[in-house]
């Protein structure tokens, strides 16, 4: 599709129509705080084709809405005090641990801005010393769906092994068993993913 400030010689014929498509840019450094619309008129001057000829014309005014996008990511670890980690405490980085020591990874992803964020997915790869036991994504409703080959294909089931050592958690909006710009994870939603491995 060609754009252009301008458009001449176009010939309709009498109860004729054509679509103009209006394509707006954000300015650089725009301040979503200052207000969230962009205005402009479209101004249209036809003449007959007629003798004598007749001109007229008219305007339309679009107005766009601009919407800030952000997102964000936290991630945590725990050492669980029991076997189902429904107990644990906090530990701060580079906190030791020993051999066989349950922790508990959360990470929560969140739509921070105002638009939809399009393909969203968390993807965590896991220490090497550590063995994999088992993982949750909770999403206030939210479909989920798990991935533990690098997003080829994905289950709504949480797997019980990771052959790569990575763990893809995506949301799958229009539930058609993908994770792709199709779906969308809308402003002020989040979802949190659980992972609980042993360390070595």
């Amino acid at each position: 599709m060609t754009y252009a400030p301008s458009l001449s010689d176009i010939v309709l014929p009498i109860g004729g129509s054509t679509p103009f498509y209006v394509r707006v840019t954000v300015p650089s450094g725009y301040d979503p705080s200052s207000g969230n619309q962009e205005t402009a008129v479209i101004q249209i001057t036809a003449t007959t084709n007629t003798t004598p000829s007749d001109t007229g014309s008219t305007s339309v005014t679009d107005v766009t809405t601009v919407l800030r996008s952000s997102a964000s990511i936290t991630k945590s670890v725990a050492l669980c005090s029991n076997p189902t980690c429904s107990s644990a405490s906090p530990l701060s980085q580079g906190a030791p641990v020993a051999p066989n020591d349950l922790l508990l990874y959360t990470i929560t992803a969140s739509n921070t801005g105002e638009a939809p964020q399009n393909s969203v997915y968390i993807a965590d790869t896991l220490p090497a010393e550590t063995l994999f036991l088992s993982a949750n994504a909770q999403g206030n409703g939210l479909p989920l769906l798990y991935s533990t080959d690098n997003g080829l294909t994905w289950n709504t089931q949480a797997p019980s092994s990771l052959p790569n050592g990575t763990l893809l958690v995506g949301v799958d909006s229009n539930n058609d068993g993908q994770v792709n710009t199709n779906d969308a994870l809308a402003a002020g939603q989040s979802f949190t993913v659980q992972i609980i491995v042993r360390v070595r």
